[in-house]
C-alpha cells in the first residue's frame, strides 16, 4: 500500500517537473525506483538535451556581450600621468572639464556628474572616501568644495603624538614622523624646549 502511494507522489512530482534525484530524496527511496515508476512519462522540458543546449548558448551569449563590454570600457579608459586616476573618453557633447586637450574625462568626475544629473562648478570636486584614487565605485565618491577636500587631506597627512616630557598632545606632518624614525629618533617633542630637558636628563 505504501508502495502504491510512493509511486502515486512520484509520478505527481514527474508531471510537476522535478528531476528523480530530487524525486528520490523527498520520498526517502532509491532513484532506480523512481525511474522504474516515471520510465513511460514524457521528460520534463527543463531536462531535455535540447532545452540544456539553448540555455547553455544563452549563458555563452551573455558572457561574451559582457566580456566585450569590459573590453570596450578599457579600451576607453587608461591612466593619468600620474598614474593614480583614471580617465575615460569624452562622451559626444560633453561640456565639463576635461584633460588632454579636451579629449579625456575624469572618471571619478563624470559619475558623480551622471548620479547628480549636472555637470560640477569649479570650486567642486570628487573625494574617495577609502583613500584609493583608483576605486571610483559610486558608493566610494563623495562632492566637496575644494575647501573642505582639502582640509580631509591636510588631516589625514597628519599624526598624531604625545610629549613624553609635559602630556601635551600635538600633530606633526606624516613626512616629518617618516623621516625621523628612518634617522633613528624614538621620541618626539611638543617644543625644543621638551627636547633639551630630555637631552639634559630632566
Amino acid at each position: 500500500m505504501a508502495k502504491k502511494e510512493e509511486r502515486k507522489q512520484a509520478r505527481t512530482m514527474r508531471r510537476g517537473g522535478k528531476s528523480i534525484v530530487q524525486i528520490a530524496k523527498l520520498l526517502g527511496v532509491s532513484k532506480s525506483s523512481v525511474y522504474l515508476w516515471t520510465k513511460d512519462l514524457p521528460q520534463p522540458r527543463k531536462f531535455t538535451k535540447e532545452y540544456r543546449r539553448k540555455r547553455k548558448e544563452k549563458a555563452l551569449a551573455r558572457l561574451k556581450k559582457e566580456r566585450e563590454k569590459r573590453e570596450k570600457e578599457k579600451a576607453n579608459r587608461k591612466l593619468l600621468s600620474c598614474g593614480d586616476r583614471w580617465i575615460i573618453r569624452v562622451p559626444p557633447g560633453y561640456k565639463g572639464k576635461t584633460y588632454i586637450g579636451g579629449r579625456y574625462v575624469l572618471q571619478s568626475r563624470y559619475l558623480m556628474e551622471q548620479k547628480l544629473g549636472r555637470y560640477l562648478k569649479y570650486n567642486e570636486c570628487v573625494h574617495h572616501k577609502n583613500g584609493d584614487k583608483l576605486d571610483d565605485r559610486i558608493e566610494n565618491l563623495e562632492l566637496h568644495t575644494r575647501k573642505l577636500h582639502g582640509e580631509i587631506h591636510a588631516i589625514r597627512k597628519r599624526t598624531k603624538l604625545k610629549c613624553p616630557i609635559c602630556d601635551v598632545e600635538f600633530e606633526r606632518k606624516n613626512s616629518y614622523v617618516k623621516s625621523h624614525i628612518k634617522q633613528g629618533y624614538k621620541g618626539f617633542y611638543c617644543s625644543k624646549r621638551c627636547a633639551a630637558k630630555k637631552q639634559k636628563g630632566v
